[in-house]
């Protein structure tokens, strides 16, 4: 599957993609998600994925979560995690922040 590098880019790669995992999910929640994400130097470095969990089988989510370039195990360790200020990654629950990419 394809990696994004933008909201833009994976916004329009969704719109088109009626198999799509987020096709499953409630239009709000999606563009809630999308509207989340953060991207620096090509990779995902934030994203707020609160209710999707409910409405996506555990293969959709992982699959979601592949298309932006992060592998299960990795967001297994940094899961519940969100961006604050220029700081670094704090923890908060449904969010994703990634130490290595947050705030270069």
């Amino acid at each position: 599957m394809q990696a994004f590098i933008s909201n833009e880019n994976f916004k329009n790669h969704i719109a088109n993609d009626h198999s799509h995992p987020l096709h499953s999910c409630p239009p709000e929640e999606v563009e809630h998600f999308c509207n989340s994400l953060k991207f620096s130097n090509g990779k995902l470095v934030h994203a707020e994925y609160g209710n999707l969990k409910k409405y996506m089988i555990t293969s959709d989510f992982e699959e979601l979560w592949a298309s932006l370039g992060v592998d299960m195990e990795r967001f297994a360790l940094l899961d519940h995690s969100t961006c604050i200020n220029n700081t670094g990654c704090s923890f908060h629950p449904s969010s994703f922040c990634d130490p290595e990419y947050c705030h270069p």
